[in-house]
């Protein structure tokens, strides 16, 4: 028997990420309290505690209460269920194997599992979900997983790391690592590249 059809729905236009992977579960509206991965207390749409009924006014007044409207203006006060990742974070869905498709993520192509410290489950706006921490067997590979692991080392001995020339939005270890990275990079690189020229562009 073939899977049944998703239904289409607005959001649907923001599935795709850059690194070439879709969220496949659903974009949820922030309505409850919770913390930051740092503790902060926050409210309604993923702002601090103290801003939040001004915010949910802004919502309901403004907006109309129509969430597409919404997201255009404030994109952080979503999620995506299948991932954790708020509505504002464009570069994948990081979910750890639970997708149709190998998950992207540093720690799942060196065959790691998430530690602790990253994407707690207790933060707002992982609340309530049930979420992989990897890795996923997919993913690893274990000439990118070199190269994650030498970026991890030279991280932590706070040794600098090379900056991307064209898009300076990556760093490598070296000219070696960025070769071996650019098949993978490639794309990003062009849309980091055109944002930064679109963002010029409108400075005064």
């Amino acid at each position: 028997m073939p899977a049944a059809r998703r239904a289409k729905v607005w959001y649907d236009k923001h599935r795709k990420c850059e690194d070439g992977s879709e969220h496949e579960g659903d974009l949820e509206l922030i309505t409850w309290n919770g913390k930051t991965d740092d503790g902060e207390k926050m409210g309604w749409g993923a702002v601090v505690i103290e801003e939040a009924e001004d915010h949910k006014r802004s919502f309901y007044n403004e907006y109309g209460g129509d969430q597409e409207r919404f997201f255009e203006w404030w994109p952080q006060g979503f999620r995506w269920t299948c991932c954790g990742c708020t509505g504002d974070m464009p570069w994948g869905c990081d979910h750890h194997g639970t997708g149709s498709k190998p998950c992207k993520c540093d720690f799942c192509v060196m065959g790691k599992s998430l530690p602790p410290h990253i994407s707690p489950l207790t933060s707002q706006q992982r609340k309530g979900l049930t979420l992989s921490r990897g890795p996923d067997p997919r993913s690893h590979n274990p000439a990118q997983a070199a190269i994650s692991e030498v970026i991890a080392e030279q991280q932590a001995d706070g040794k600098s790391l090379m900056l991307c020339a064209a898009c300076k939005g990556v760093r490598y270890c070296g000219i070696d690592c960025q070769k071996a990275d650019w098949p993978s990079h490639k794309a990003a690189c062009k849309e980091l590249r055109k944002r930064g020229a679109a963002q010029q562009a409108q400075s005064p």
